[in-house]
């Protein structure tokens, strides 16, 4: 009798051997060995002189302040890994880089913890309000994976990815992107559908737009203009005098009261985005400038990003001429 060869399922991943026991005995110190990392990396910059705005801002405890900022990168270094990590221990991700995954997180977060354009947020200490927004933009994404792989604690990754939301609006202005990165990576890696992604993160959507509703606030000085005069116009009128009313009798001498609401002088009011100088010198930088020049400075990045050469602190960016 001839022997039939079993033919493989070709719809059946490959079985993969299990890793060596070495391996499994060193994946849980690999973020301690990314922490030690950054830490010996970016300890030379903890005596570092201070350059720019550093001079005025930071006047008290400046040690400290530094390995503040080098802490803060470290934490979103690790954060990184965890995220890294738990996406590609993912169903869609998981039959290929199972045994793999806490490894190319590694080189991941260590990439990008001692990759040179990260170095101006950590040793240019005025800057630390970048490294904790990214820090939070970072938790948010994570929060919301664990969130999403823990159902039965999701009560407490979710609120934990809103708290790291608002604390990051808070820090600096771009963490207006991270909603919509969160519903990019939950649409590809967390949800299979849209009506599934609302259903289930809906409500954590809905409570990082109140941030961003307070930013365009801040930012928009014509529409605060607008909404004060609609409400000093009834108070106004209110406080005008009746036809018949008698006028007040004037003491001489007397201090006369001021009535109504408190007049706010140029200095008091928040300057717009208009208003703030741009980098090449006096010239008073319009949003229409600002945003026709941000398409080459992005193009600036993300080559140094790829070729990290010639990195400065301040490359005095001019405003773009045309579109």
């Amino acid at each position: 009798m001839s022997k039939r060869r079993e033919q493989p399922d070709k719809g059946r991943a490959p079985l993969q051997s299990p890793p060596p026991a070495w391996q499994r005995r060193v994946e849980p110190w690999l973020p301690a060995l990314l922490a030690v990392l950054g830490l010996v990396v970016y300890s030379t910059g903890l005596w570092g002189p201070f350059v720019f705005d550093d001079v005025a801002a930071i006047t008290r405890n400046s040690r400290v302040q530094e390995l503040w900022t080098v802490l803060i990168h470290v934490a979103a270094g690790l954060t990184l890994y965890g995220l890294a990590r738990r996406t590609l221990l993912m169903p869609r991700l998981a039959d290929r880089y199972r045994d793999s995954a806490p490894w190319l997180a590694l080189a991941i977060a260590a990439l990008w913890m001692v990759h040179p354009l990260t170095t101006e947020a950590v040793t240019y200490v005025v800057h630390r309000g970048e490294s904790m927004a990214g820090l939070c933009a970072l938790l948010v994404l994570y929060c919301a994976a664990r969130g999403a792989t823990s159902p039965a604690r999701c009560w407490f990754w979710y609120p934990g990815a809103i708290a790291a939301g608002w604390i990051g609006f808070g820090c600096k202005e771009v963490m207006i992107v991270v909603p919509l990165v969160l519903l990019i990576y939950d649409r590809v890696f967390l949800a299979p559908s849209w009506s599934e992604l609302a259903w289930h993160r809906g409500v954590l959507y809905a409570a990082l737009l109140p941030p961003i509703l307070w930013l365009g606030w801040l930012y928009s000085p014509d529409l605060q203009q607008w909404v004060r005069s609609k409400m000093a116009r009834p108070a106004a009128v209110a406080q005008a005098p009746a036809p018949h009313a008698t006028t007040p009798l004037k003491v001489p001498g007397a201090t006369p009261q001021k009535t109504g609401a408190p007049t706010q002088t140029p200095s008091q009011a928040r300057p717009s985005l208009s208003e703030r100088p741009a980098d090449d010198g006096d010239h008073k930088a319009t949003r229409w400038e600002y945003f026709r020049s941000q398409p080459g400075v992005v193009l600036h990045y993300l080559r140094l990003a790829v070729w990290p050469d010639g990195l400065c602190v301040d490359y005095g960016w001019p405003v773009a001429k045309s579109a």
